[in-house]
């Protein structure tokens, strides 16, 4: 199971955040990717 808290931003390193990126569908990053903008006010 592949989650997200986005309330819980941090930093995490590219090796780690590229391995990972095919385990979850374009639909579900484009969700994460509308949420921490938001969080991030950018």
């Amino acid at each position: 199971m592949i989650y997200a808290k986005c309330q819980d931003v941090k930093s995490v390193s590219i090796e780690r955040l590229t391995a990972r990126l095919d385990l979850t569908s374009d639909e579900t990053l484009f969700r994460i990717g509308r949420v921490l903008s938001f969080l991030l006010d950018i």
